[in-house]
């Protein structure tokens, strides 16, 4: 299939230290145009069930290596070629096993990635071979104490440092959330929580069966990525950015300065509910309000690029609920000003898995089950 060029669109917003609906910069204009690519995987059908979230970027952003659950393999795909190359399979059981269920795969140095399953974890190489066991189970770790209902939501070891594992923790049942550093060698588990965080407790919900037992458990969405030396840590329910300092431990607060959208949510949410119907309206009311996406670094201009989005939901004349989204697109420095900002009217869905290379946003898309990305170019 040849690589096809679908979908081009420009929004030119001008703004001279004010704002509007549409855009917001201190100084000059702002642009962004966006294009559709496809990937031609051949005969082969590529996983896209997960949405790109089980995939990571090799280090000089060329190719995407996406992880197959169901045949329990890595994809990889030249993103300069806009083609699938190979296919690697990885054991589930044995001395290299990645386990049965695998939920979360992590960037390591030297283009080996973290792998972890409910049941291990593990550094692999691009051959499937285990190279370190990593256990993230409460017994396996010293230091601060890991309980048992604690999950990683995101996580990176980075290049400077390949013994050490940054990731975001959170616990549901108890409504916690917290920032963990975890030395791979020492096995060793350093808790960094953040107390003025307290208010996003009202964003733990959850829809409970006639028993009181959890049927859907909700809450907020924690991140973590690494740019410049420096850990970042966001959320999905507010703007702010805590920026982790590995030398020192040291953790700044930075409150993002949105001029078009609010900066949190502020919505009140029945902690547990025992219908369906109104599960789903506290659904309904948590997307209407503002979310944020995590900010992703864009390395050949120096600067983070941030999606947020509110959706709504409609019915139609038929009584079908149709929802749409509302997105911003925000640019900021290196110390995190704000650039500029602007409103995306073509884009009318949560933005899906991003990142940046060559200085555009590359963000997933389903084409009829094929493999898609929308490119934004930000100027």
């Amino acid at each position: 299939m040849k690589n096809v060029l679908v979908l081009m669109f420009l929004f030119f917003i001008v703004a001279a230290c004010s704002k509007s609906e549409e855009g917001y910069r201190p100084e000059g204009g702002l642009a962004v145009s966006q294009d559709t690519v496809m990937v031609d995987a051949g005969e082969e059908i590529l996983y896209l069930k997960t949405g790109l979230y089980q995939s990571v970027l090799s280090d000089d952003r060329r190719y995407l290596y996406n992880f197959d659950a169901d045949r329990s393999q890595v994809e990889k795909i030249d993103l300069e070629e806009l083609k699938l190359v190979g296919a690697t399979p990885y054991e589930k059981e044995g001395p290299n096993g990645v386990g049965q269920y695998v939920y979360r795969i992590f960037s390591a140095p030297s283009d080996e990635f973290f792998i972890l399953s409910f049941d291990r974890g593990g550094i692999f190489d691009q051959q499937g071979n285990k190279k370190k066991s990593v256990s993230l189970k409460p017994q396996d770790l010293s230091g601060d104490e890991l309980k048992v209902n604690e999950n990683m939501f995101s996580g990176v070891i980075p290049n400077s440092d390949p013994n050490k594992l940054y990731g975001t923790f959170s616990n549901f049942h108890e409504e916690e959330f917290y920032f963990g550093v975890i030395d791979l060698e020492e096995k060793s588990l350093k808790k960094v929580t953040f107390p003025e965080q307290e208010y996003q407790k009202d964003y733990f919900f959850s829809w409970v069966n006639e028993k009181g037992m959890p049927m859907v458990m909700m809450g907020p969405n924690y991140f973590v990525n690494q740019a410049k030396d420096k850990v970042f840590i966001t959320n999905n329910v507010d703007n702010s950015i805590h920026i982790y300092n590995p030398e020192d431990g040291l953790v700044e607060k930075k409150e993002m300065d949105n001029q078009l959208f609010a900066h949190r949510k502020t919505g009140k949410y029945k902690k547990t509910i025992d219908s369906q119907e109104e599960f789903n309206k506290a659904m309904a009311d948590f997307k209407k309000e503002i979310a944020f996406s995590q900010p992703v670094w864009d390395e050949k201009n120096e600067r983070f690029l941030r999606f947020s989005y509110l959706t709504e939901s409609k019915q139609d004349a038929e009584g079908n609920n149709k929802s749409s989204s509302k997105v911003w697109l925000s640019a900021f420095d290196t110390d995190l000003n704000l650039l500029g900002e602007t409103f995306l009217e073509g884009l009318t869905k949560i933005p899906a898995h991003h990142f940046v290379k060559d200085g555009q946003i590359w963000m997933f898309e389903n084409m009829d089950d094929e493999l898609g990305f929308v490119r934004f170019t930000v100027e």
